[in-house]
């Protein structure tokens, strides 16, 4: 069995850690090496407006697909994700083709889990992004998908961190409404430092601790009408 020459802990479907030789970040690497091959643009490709597959793809959502069930079908989590995300504004006919031609049933049936199985494609609810310096493990603790512009995006852990607040009626209105003040107290849900690993919160949650492995989302990305749509980096509140 191959030693991984960088800690690469649990790559994702569509993720492995730079420099590492171990046998599954290998193998995850060689099918991101051939799908890139593979839809490499030849010179009688026809490229497409992606808006008709970004809506398909919400529309599968609906029936339980993920970015990761897409990988039974040729395609890669993240590009898949940047599509939906509106981050892909063309695409070639073929993965066109191939997404408006995916079974809405195959998720209810089980036919795209037990493929998935097959190709022992793991299911994480954290991300590994990967550097020179070997990979680093991104827990979201939002009760959201986490949109980082040029990654895929980070699902929910199932946990989520928040700031215990109080609130205080004051017992004074103005124009009949009342008052109240707000005492904010401990994080709750918020794990233990860990080698490693970062933690993304609310903006709010962010702001109550200095802790250096707890991020949030800084600068957001806006659609045409104006809903956020995702981030352009992880940060801290100085």
């Amino acid at each position: 069995m191959n030693e991984g020459l960088a800690r690469c802990k649990y790559p994702s479907a569509s993720s492995y850690a730079k420099g590492c030789r171990c046998t599954e970040c290998l193998r995850l690497k060689a099918l991101r090496d051939k799908y890139a091959a593979a839809t490499k643009y030849r010179d009688d490709t026809v490229i497409v407006d992606a808006s008709e597959a970004a809506k398909r793809i919400r529309e599968l959502e609906a029936y339980g697909f993920e970015y990761t069930d897409y990988v039974v079908y040729g395609l890669d989590a993240m590009t898949v994700a940047d599509i939906r995300h509106g981050k892909v504004k063309e695409i070639d006919s073929e993965t066109r083709d191939i997404i408006m031609g995916i079974d809405k049933d195959a998720k209810r049936d089980g036919i795209v889990d037990r493929l998935l199985a097959r190709m022992h494609v793991r299911r994480n609810t954290s991300i590994q992004l990967s550097d020179d310096n070997g990979g680093v493990t991104i827990v979201n603790l939002t009760p959201d998908d986490v949109c980082i512009s040029n990654h895929q995006p980070i699902p929910p852990s199932g946990t989520v961190a928040y700031v215990k607040t109080t609130i205080n009626v004051v017992g004074k209105s103005i124009e009949g409404i009342p008052l109240a003040t707000v005492t904010r107290g401990d994080i709750v849900g918020l794990p233990e430092p860990k080698i490693d690993t970062v933690y993304v919160v609310s903006a709010d949650v962010a702001r109550a601790t200095d802790r250096s492995d707890v991020l949030c989302q800084l600068d957001p990305i806006r659609s045409a009408t104006g809903t956020v749509i995702g981030s352009r980096f992880l940060g801290r509140y100085m």
